[in-house]
């Protein structure tokens, strides 16, 4: 297997230790590149990171957050996906998650409160 492969769930944890710990740096026009194991199979998985963009979340107010997609594969293993938005003023975490099952099937997950001690 790949060196630093994650899974579906793990891909969100890794991507924001990442970006906290400086070895990707996060920012507009920059790629990042991971493997990711999946049923059936690992494949090479590049997000582009699209834009920066202020997300109004219901308790937390306006929060600046660089929105992450998937570029497709060529030998896609399925039809889900998942843009994610990292905030780097709460340690990179992702306060937003959009799953894509395709064009009109998707599940939005918004942070409600960050405990930060």
């Amino acid at each position: 297997r790949p060196a630093s492969v994650q899974d579906t769930a793990s891909q969100f944890v890794e991507l924001g230790h990442r970006f906290s710990s400086g070895q990707v740096k996060l920012e507009p026009g920059a790629q990042v590149h991971f493997s990711m194991a999946r049923p059936g199979g690992i494949d090479d998985w590049v997000y582009d990171v699209i834009s920066e963009e202020t997300l109004h979340l219901p308790r937390l107010g306006p929060v600046q957050a660089l929105h992450l997609k998937p570029r497709p594969l060529a030998k896609p293993r399925g039809p889900i996906t998942a843009e994610i938005w990292y905030a780097p003023s709460l340690q990179y975490l992702p306060v937003r998650i959009r799953i894509n099952q395709g064009p009109d099937t998707y599940i939005d997950l918004i942070v409600e409160t960050v405990e930060q001690r």
